[in-house]
């Protein structure tokens, strides 16, 4: 499993399992208050049975009594998850179920505008409301690199799915169209999501982590710290005096490696001006001023100690 990918699930469970059921609670009264489950639930009831297909205009294949059992189970899953992550994966598994049954009639190739009808019809079949916490769950929780693609694209079509199936009329045949409050909706979520990515895009960029070597006498420590665009090498500075818990900063200083020899850095030094000097982000020393650099050295690989890193020898 990748890095990031293992450390966006650790944070899920740190955060997301202790307040899931706060937030599901939330959505539940929202709708509750807005009558969008009242209506879900009852056109779910009104359309199951042997004339679903017929009204809501399915024209391909559909998945049989088994496939949609298993389709019951990915939303008992679903709902049991507090991972957005795991969410999106077991919706995806859902529609590719619902996309396969599709094609398996007569072989022709299936659109949107026939995935939608045979989409609500399983969902019919299932006559599970709580799928509409559970999307609204995953489209304001996951990453913005989770809605691109098939997670998007599927995630978008149940949501559609489901204001069909609100929005449908006893009276009025299944258009397949979403309503101009539905497609109003998708569109402002889509704007606010794609804008929440760019700011997140420019925070990335306005910081950068630096590794620090702290030495002391006996005491030695390696931080990560962050080193935002536009502060100085002096924030850094007591940053680190904070981090290391040293008393008497005036007495310490920051330095970097520069054509093999230690050098102070620059109070007015910032994060870009060390940027190519270092893959993955400079590496610095915060030591007394008074330090003994003779002892400083460079340890290869045979002394199982990363390159990276500038060591003391005491």
């Amino acid at each position: 499993m990748p890095l990031d990918l293992a450390l966006e699930r650790a944070m899920f469970s740190c955060v997301l399992r202790p307040l899931r059921s706060h937030l599901e609670k939330a959505l539940v009264e929202l709708h509750n208050q807005d009558g969008t489950c009242q209506r879900l639930t009852k056109n779910l009831l009104h359309l199951k049975g042997d004339a679903a297909m017929e009204r809501l205009g399915v024209r391909t294949g559909v998945p049989d009594s088994r496939g949609v059992e298993r389709v019951k189970q990915k939303l008992v899953l679903m709902q049991r998850t507090h991972s957005p992550i795991d969410k999106v994966l077991l919706l995806l598994q859902v529609c590719k179920c619902v996309h396969k049954a599709m094609g398996s009639l007569h072989g022709q190739e299936v659109s949107w505008d026939d995935f939608l009808p045979s989409l609500s019809y399983v969902i019919v079949e299932c006559n599970r409301p709580h799928i509409l916490i559970e999307v609204e769950y995953m489209m304001e929780l996951l990453e913005p690199s989770w809605l691109g693609g098939e997670g998007g694209y599927y995630l978008t079509s149940v949501y559609a799915s489901l204001c069909l199936i609100q929005s449908l009329d006893r009276e009025q045949p299944f258009s397949g169209c979403l309503t101009p409050e539905a497609q109003e909706a998708l569109k402002e979520w889509s704007c606010r999501r794609s804008r929440e990515a760019q700011r997140q895009k420019e925070n990335q960029q306005s910081q950068r982590c630096v590794r620090i070597l702290f030495q002391d006498g006996e005491r030695s420590a390696v931080r990560t710290l962050q080193w935002r665009a536009g502060e100085t090498s002096q924030a850094l500075a007591q940053l680190c005096a904070s981090t290391f818990g040293v008393s008497d900063p005036q007495q310490y200083t920051l330095y970097w490696r520069s054509g093999g020899e230690m050098r102070a850095l620059p109070p007015q030094a910032q994060p870009q001006d060390l940027a190519s000097h270092s893959e993955g982000g400079p590496s610095l020393s915060y030591l007394r001023t008074d330090h003994d650099f003779s002892k400083m050295r460079r340890l290869t690989r045979g002394g199982a100690v990363d390159l990276s890193e500038s060591v003391c020898e005491e």
